[in-house]
């Protein structure tokens, strides 16, 4: 139907016919963002994490196999959104508002799919308990 499903982003070398994309309703944004200010706006909550699996979980000695587990040396930046909610490192965050996050659904696609200035609601796992907190997404810095 020649409907766009994805936008070319690498093509493994020495493999046949692999390649990596972006899907479509992630790029939609970034396309919109480009025609409106001549520039990619990106929505950004400021952590580095690591999206579990069942053997990273085991690994780290969590309970929680799903996730993105906010973990690491300044997994929180400062200054950002997530710092200004109340994220802090061995947080798990399991939700982004209603969106599930997991394996097919990492934090930075569920982030994404968001305008910048918007509010958030964050489902956190800290130290076994689930906690709620907000976050208002700021515009990603350019690195």
């Amino acid at each position: 139907n020649g409907e766009v499903i994805g936008v070319n982003t690498a093509v493994a070398e020495g493999a046949e016919g692999l390649g990596f994309a972006i899907p479509i309703n992630e790029a939609k944004p970034i396309l919109d963002s480009t025609q409106k200010s001549g520039k990619v706006i990106r929505p950004y909550l400021g952590v580095r994490y690591t999206m579990l699996t069942p053997q990273i979980a085991r690994e780290a000695n969590l309970e929680q196999s799903k996730g993105a587990y906010v973990s690491g040396q300044e997994a929180v930046v400062d200054g950002s959104p997530a710092e200004k909610a109340g994220l802090e490192s061995g947080d798990t965050i399991i939700k982004v508002n209603d969106l599930e996050l997991s394996g097919s659904l990492p934090l930075a696609s569920a982030v994404g799919r968001f305008k910048v200035g918007e509010d958030v609601t964050l489902v956190v796992i800290r130290d076994g308990e689930e906690i709620t907190l907000k976050a208002k997404l700021a515009e990603a810095p350019i690195n």
